[in-house]
C-alpha cells in the first residue's frame, strides 16, 4: 500500500473526527466539560522526562555491558590488560555519574 500525502490526510481528518465524536459523546453523557490543560512548562516537563528516562537506560546499560566485559574478557583483544581494564572503568565511572544525576531527575519530573 503506497501511501500519498492525501490518503495521509485523509488518516489525520479521521483520526480528528474519531476524536471529536468521543469528546462529544463524552461531554453529553457526563454533563461536564472536559478541561484540557496543557502548557509550555507541562511539554517541557514531558520532554524532560523522557530524555532523562532514554539517558539513564542507556547508561545502565553501558554499565551492565561494562561489567560483563570485565567478568567475562576478549580473549582475541591484542591491547594491554591494563588499557583495556581503563578503558572499562572510564565507562563504568561515566555511566554511573549519570545516572546517580540523571535517573532522579527523570522521578523528579514523572
Amino acid at each position: 500500500m503506497r501511501i500519498t500525502p492525501i490518503s495521509s490526510l485523509k488518516q489525520i481528518k479521521f483520526i480528528y473526527d474519531l476524536f471529536s465524536a468521543i469528546l462529544k459523546f463524552t461531554m453529553k453523557h457526563t454533563n461536564q466539560p472536559i478541561k484540557i490543560k496543557t502548557s509550555p512548562k507541562d511539554f517541557f516537563l514531558h520532554l524532560l522526562s523522557i530524555l532523562a528516562l532514554y539517558f539513564s537506560a542507556i547508561s545502565f546499560l553501558v554499565l551492565i555491558f561494562q561489567y560483563i566485559n570485565i567478568w567475562i574478557p576478549d580473549q582475541l583483544d591484542q591491547t594491554s590488560y591494563e588499557l583495556r581494564h581503563y578503558v572499562y572503568l572510564k565507562q563504568i565511572r561515566w555511566s554511573l555519574a549519570s545516572l546517580i544525576v540523571i535517573f532522579p531527575t527523570y522521578i523528579l519530573s514523572s
